[in-house]
């Protein structure tokens, strides 16, 4: 019945109560398990009571209605992303496509020219010694592989000339 961090109590044992000094059977004591004898020192009556008493004063008002407020919140916050989730998706088809693009220049099978292929400008290296040429724009995600290589300006250039992602 109890589990191994707490205290076994008999059904029978007996504890009082430290706000009402009656003494009452273990059953009325809620579980605590950062105490000695794995019980409340308040009966739940007398708990009850002080917590609808501190519930009543203004500062326990203030943090019933602060609780209820985040709860609010937090479901607007969970509704909003349910409604975001179809559009999540586009994300993973963009890195997945990335992802091949640069497994396919590490194996190889694909090369990485040294002009940019609108403006036909040759790409200064980075100061980390990578290549200029860094953007690939994609044509499309259902053929990953087929990209354009261009300069970073040609690339906003692209992206700005598009129409805006749905979504985004």
């Amino acid at each position: 019945m109890w589990t191994s961090h707490r205290r076994r109590h008999s059904s029978n044992e007996m504890t009082q109560c430290r706000v009402c000094k009656r003494v009452l059977p273990a059953s009325r004591f809620y579980h605590r398990n950062d105490t000695s004898k794995g019980r409340r020192s308040e009966c739940k009556v007398c708990l009850k009571t002080r917590v609808q008493r501190q519930k009543a004063t203004p500062h326990g008002r203030m943090r019933n209605r602060e609780r209820s407020r985040r709860a609010r919140q937090q479901g607007r916050w969970r509704a909003n992303e349910r409604r975001r989730a179809p559009w999540k998706r586009v994300p993973d088809v963009t890195a997945k496509a990335r992802r091949a693009v640069r497994r396919a220049l590490e194996r190889g099978e694909l090369r990485r020219p040294s002009h940019c292929e609108r403006c036909c400008e040759s790409a200064r290296p980075r100061c980390d010694g990578r290549s200029g040429l860094h953007a690939h724009h994609h044509r499309g995600y259902g053929h990953p592989l087929d990209v354009q290589w261009l300069c970073t300006i040609c690339h906003n250039e692209m992206h700005r000339a598009l129409p805006p992602r749905r979504g985004t």
